[in-house]
């Protein structure tokens, strides 16, 4: 597989981005501040990528930049706001050390193959160590085959490989290697970039889920609409949520749908009023809420708490997750609920052997 390029990340790239994150991320390492040479002009529409040029003002005062377009010759230059052209490069080493710092690993990482796959070390999560990698992403078949190695001479202790997301189509995956994506632990708030340790040693738990206590509310840059927002039903606990280029598998639990009434976490009846949403591609009408098992005299307020559960663990979503009734059309989902077709069928199976 060729080499890709380091990701940059332009200002239209991360425009949406939460505040103060990429000053977070540049400060610990992870990223470098650099200055765009090229940016595309906006002056005809056409979309045309223009060398920029910058222009030195008088002593105290403000630079400033253009680009000249090259569709119309009746528009000559265009004024390019400064803030639009920094760019944010990726620095995977930098982000190896920070990993290694954050895991308390008492090693330094460690390049395995240059500039995709570090070892940052062993530490322990909860009761069980694991050795931990980084996948940084230039030479995805090499450092399968690399870790596919180290795997055969690991002494069975667990081998963790953190991903920058948890998209991993591009990755050939191993087998007996669990890959977890930065994104779902990643922290930043006023004190700083950090590792939700948490969230971590929930992430790679065994068994059903246990209830902690705490939910972590899901955000992702770009992430403000409802319409832009994706949650697949695998099975009857556990989603796939998927907006703002971040794509997460989350149980009920994680979510804050458990049912604190029992001492063995199980879904609670939002859960399953959100699972049968799904089931129908995301609109029950008034009909349909009796047939499955909605009291339609409480229908009105189990939406109403059902759109608070969803507002609160999506802060940055603005407006309603479900639409207000309309006589036509019953309730519906202003984001896509659906149900992932293995689970589909699963599901018409079982009715299939009631049926009988």
């Amino acid at each position: 597989m060729a080499a890709q390029p380091s990701a940059r990340f332009a200002y239209a790239d991360v425009r949406y981005w939460s505040s103060g994150f990429l000053e977070q991320l540049a400060s610990a390492g992870i990223l470098q501040v650099g200055t765009a040479e090229t940016v595309v002009c906006d002056g005809c529409g056409q979309g045309c990528e223009e060398i920029v040029t910058y222009v030195d003002t008088e002593p105290g005062g403000r630079p400033s930049a253009f680009v000249v377009c090259r569709g119309r010759d009746d528009i000559g230059r265009v004024s390019v706001p400064l803030a639009h052209l920094r760019t944010w490069t990726l620095r995977p080493e930098g982000l190896a050390t920070w990993l290694a710092r954050e895991l308390h690993t008492r090693q330094e990482a460690c390049p395995i193959v240059p500039q995709t796959l570090w070892r940052l070390g062993t530490t322990r999560f909860g009761n069980r160590y694991a050795h931990v990698f980084l996948l940084a992403g230039i030479d995805m078949l090499e450092s399968s085959a690399v870790l596919q190695s180290l795997v055969q001479a690991q002494d069975g202790t667990s081998v963790l490989v953190l991903v920058p997301n948890e998209d991993l189509s591009a990755v050939a995956t191993v087998e007996a290697v669990r890959y977890l994506g930065l994104a779902t632990v990643l922290r930043a708030d006023a004190r700083g970039l950090s590792l939700d340790r948490e969230a971590l040693v929930h992430k790679l738990g065994k068994g059903r889920p246990r209830s902690t206590g705490k939910v972590i509310p899901f955000e992702a840059p770009g992430l403000n609409v409802w319409e832009r927002l994706t949650i697949e039903f695998r099975d009857d606990e556990t989603v796939v949520v998927m907006g703002g280029g971040r794509q997460e598998p989350l149980t009920f639990v994680e979510m804050g749908f458990g049912d604190g009434r029992s001492k063995h976490p199980r879904p609670d009846s939002l859960w399953r009023l959100l699972r049968q949403l799904a089931c129908a591609n995301g609109l029950l009408d008034w009909d349909r809420l009796g047939m499955v098992g909605v009291d339609q005299r409480l229908a009105p307020r189990r939406f109403s708490d059902l759109r608070k559960r969803l507002k609160a663990f999506f802060p940055g979503i603005a407006g309603e997750p479900i639409k207000p009734y309309s006589p036509k059309r019953g309730y519906e989902t202003a984001f896509v609920a659906r149900v992932s077709d293995e689970y589909l069928r699963r599901l018409l199976s079982q009715s299939d052997r009631a049926a009988r």
